[in-house]
């Protein structure tokens, strides 16, 4: 979870901070990472475009989805979006840039675009499983951690409560426990897996791969 301990900062350390963006331009285009309150897992980082002038800012994400924040007239650090909700902005980052804490999530805003978050990325979901035999009638849980392209972890929670560990490289699914005998078909965009002839997992390309 992200650190909730934080030192706001005065009006006129965020005016050097911004300041501090290229070009010093009323308008340019930055990195945001969005993350949900209290997630450590962005669910997006991309370039976005950032805004400032008299300290009212609009922060306008890769996808179209924009915050127009209006700062506090009594409380330094303070603004409130769009909707009248309040917020706060923090400068962890120093120099490269803000943080904006908003009602429903964080923007941690890099002036420079090319930054490119450190964390790993994550995914997952319920997939299709069964125990005994291939008839998927129930759901298990499915987590993946994503590393370069090509490479992923796969957590797999089994039918029976069975924790399973699968390495995704070079377009093959492996055991982490080199007892455990895995079978994969390709079956319409789905990897069928087999562990052990006993567990059955039914999971989606975009899971395994981390690749729309």
């Amino acid at each position: 979870m992200k650190k909730q301990l934080f030192s706001l900062v005065s009006g006129a350390a965020i005016a050097t901070l911004i300041a501090l963006a290229p070009a010093k331009a009323d308008t340019t285009t930055a990195r945001c990472n969005v993350y949900p309150r209290g997630e450590d897992t962005a669910t997006s980082s991309d370039t976005c475009t950032f805004s400032q002038r008299q300290g009212y800012v609009t922060i306008r994400l890769k996808d179209g989805t924009t915050y127009e924040l209006t700062p506090s007239s009594t409380q330094a650090a303070t603004f409130t979006d769009q909707n009248g909700r309040p917020g706060t902005i923090e400068d962890d980052l120093g120099t490269a840039g803000l943080i904006y804490r908003l009602a429903d999530v964080s923007i941690y805003v890099y002036w420079d675009a090319s930054t490119v978050s450190s964390e790993p990325r994550r995914g997952g979901g319920n997939v299709p499983c069964s125990a005994g035999q291939p008839s998927y009638n129930f759901m298990c849980r499915a987590a993946a951690l994503y590393g370069d392209p090509g490479n992923s972890t796969l957590t797999l929670v089994g039918p029976t409560g069975n924790v399973l560990h699968l390495y995704y490289y070079g377009q093959t699914l492996y055991s982490v426990d080199p007892s455990d005998q895995v079978l994969v078909q390709m079956v319409d965009g789905q990897y069928l897996v087999s562990v052990n002839d006993a567990e059955f997992f039914k999971l989606d390309a975009t899971i395994v791969t981390g690749v729309d």
